[in-house]
């Protein structure tokens, strides 16, 4: 893909897709992997387009969440933008992509499968998700599927060398993302209206601070609770770079495996809407 930086796994399983393109696909992974500017980047080639930007091309309809939710107005939106007629001889002219699509009601899920059952030969529908599962099963059985492999630290240092960042810029940021390609382009641009932006700054006020500073950390995000799913992913992910560091030490080791076996089952927790207090305060003042 032009001006993104994939994971070669991934890039193949793009190009399957793209060579042999079904009805629909859903692209899974974390918040920060890029999943929007990959399905954007595959709409635009799956539709020859000869727009560099998507938003100038007609055949192409992104839907993302409002208020942190996709409701069945939006869907009726969608089922009017594929009804429209077409008087081009692609193969392909429509390119439906639905950004975080396990935000969807289930109102609008089942309104989406309507769809899904009798989609226009001439259209494809891509869906990002942080989890197939997050989605109903009987859309999960109409589309394909496959989870995007996070790139290595070696590809994604240079990339945005390559892109004229420098290579303490890089790093630093290479840290603070946990290696989200997504997140690294917005703290090198220093984009404030990346989602995992919040997120970011909290993992590091978490690292930064006292145990009191932690408890009222608690307090607020457990108040917030996506922030709160953000920040523990964060720091996983911040845990999983800093423990491939070489010239990590023992002490280092033992603290980072903590924060990052903590890291899986806080967001584990709080996805099952298990008490956010409680599942933050035992994460957040245990290291």
């Amino acid at each position: 893909m032009a001006n993104f930086v994939v994971h070669p796994r991934t890039q193949e399983s793009v190009d399957q897709f793209a060579a042999n393109p079904g009805q629909a696909l859903m692209m899974s992974g974390l918040s920060g992997l890029g999943k929007g500017s990959l399905a954007t980047a595959l709409a635009l080639r799956l539709l020859a387009s000869d727009h560099a930007d998507a938003s100038l091309e007609p055949g192409i309809l992104k839907i993302s969440p409002l208020k942190g939710g996709i409701g069945i107005e939006v869907v009726r939106n969608l089922q009017h933008f594929m009804s429209l007629k077409t008087t081009t001889n692609k193969r392909i002219t429509r390119v439906a992509i639905i950004e975080d699509s396990h935000v969807m009601s289930v109102e609008a899920q089942n309104a989406l499968l309507k769809l899904l059952e009798e989609p226009p030969k001439d259209s494809v529908f891509i869906l990002t998700a942080a989890s197939e599962h997050a989605l109903l099963p009987t859309i999960r059985s109409r589309v394909q599927h496959f989870a995007i492999t996070k790139p290595t630290q070696d590809a994604l240092i240079g990339y945005f060398e390559q892109a004229g960042h420098t290579n303490e810029a890089v790093v630093r940021a290479l840290r603070m993302s946990g290696g989200l390609p997504g997140l690294m382009a917005a703290l090198l641009e220093e984009d404030q209206g990346h989602p995992l932006q919040a997120a970011a700054q909290q993992a590091r006020n978490v690292l930064s601070a006292t145990v009191f500073e932690r408890q009222c950390l608690v307090d607020q995000l457990a108040k917030e609770r996506q922030l709160a799913i953000d920040t523990c992913a964060m720091l996983g992910q911040m845990a999983s770079i800093a423990l491939k560091s070489p010239t990590i030490t023992p002490n280092q080791l033992k603290k980072w495996r903590q924060i990052l076996a903590g890291a899986l089952a806080a967001g584990e927790d709080l996805s099952r809407y298990v008490q956010p207090k409680l599942v933050l305060s035992r994460y957040l003042l245990s290291f």
